[in-house]
């Protein structure tokens, strides 16, 4: 591996991973790591050569790896994404939501299309995926559903209404999934993983603080003073 870590290389041996977003930024250096920790991966987005360029990247690194051209937003690509990774890797145990749309403006400049774009990708683009992926993850029997967020929604925050609104969507979804149904097949244990980036400003300096919840009460990480 390229930088250290804490964990041995095949510690995801076996698992398979469905990526939306992971032609780059985040979503792309989730599937590197998922790859390089044993772990095979599909990545999901719409823009084909982002994701043709970054799947040669990980297959450079040993890393078993696919693409599927699709729009979270659209329930036929979901189940499409979720049938090629099972078809390509013979099952899928790890969902990453990771694909994400958000646009810079003040509330009364951005067009309530910009708005609407935001929530259906990151709103309903992740009900998408979890419902396309829900019988995959529960064959696993080790079904993972790791949704990335933030905390912009906790405060107030500039040029961030459509973001700070699908965040807390997305947060109160992944309550409810976990708290509901879901529960019963996720085994052995359910789990639905949101991880929260958030910038804490300090004399010093901004730093990125990562947050993780898994539990049903999942109480709310402190807000930074």
């Amino acid at each position: 591996m390229a930088s250290s870590s804490p964990f041995r290389t095949d510690c995801l041996a076996g698992r398979v991973a469905l990526i939306t977003g992971g032609g780059s930024g985040i979503g792309f250096e989730i599937a590197r790591a998922f790859g390089l920790h044993g772990g095979s991966v599909a990545i999901m987005g719409r823009r084909e050569s982002f994701l043709a360029q970054a799947v040669e990247a990980l297959k450079a690194e040993n890393i078993k790896a696919s693409y599927i051209v699709g729009d979270v937003r659209k329930e036929e690509d979901g189940r499409a994404a979720v049938d090629d990774t099972v078809r390509t890797h013979g099952s899928l145990d790890t969902l990453v939501n990771s694909a994400a749309g958000n646009f810079l403006a003040t509330a009364e400049g951005l067009k309530p299309k910009g708005f609407r774009t935001v929530l259906e990708i990151d709103s309903v683009g992740v009900f998408n995926m979890c419902n396309a992926a829900f019988e995959a993850l529960k064959a696993s029997g080790r079904g993972v559903i790791i949704n990335i967020s933030a905390t912009l929604h906790y405060g107030a925050s500039w040029y961030q209404v459509s973001d700070s609104m699908r965040r807390c969507k997305r947060r109160a979804m992944r309550r409810r999934l976990t708290l509901h149904s879901w529960r019963r097949f996720m085994l052995p244990q359910p789990r639905q993983r949101l991880i929260a980036s958030r910038a804490r400003w300090r004399s010093s300096g901004a730093r990125t603080v990562f947050a993780a919840s898994a539990s049903r009460r999942d109480p709310s990480p402190t807000r930074p003073a």
